[in-house]
């Protein structure tokens, strides 16, 4: 596999920026709130390709519900 995903257009160009501002401020973990932006996209990318069913860290798991709930 390729060390270096390119988790395509769809997800990488949707502005997330004020998820991402209201994780930093809201979230213990929003320190990490840049990171978990790109892991939580490729996640998605993955979810896209993957022949099994997959699970998300912790983190992402985190974001990826701060995402969807606001």
């Amino acid at each position: 596999m390729n060390k270096t995903l390119d988790y395509g257009n769809t997800w990488e160009s949707f502005d997330l920026s004020i998820i991402k501002e209201r994780f930093r401020i809201k979230n213990p973990y929003g320190q990490f709130a840049d990171v978990l932006d790109i892991e939580t996209r490729k996640y998605l990318y993955i979810c896209s390709v993957a022949q099994e069913d997959i699970s998300p860290s912790i983190l992402v798991d985190e974001y990826w519900h701060a995402m969807i709930l606001n």
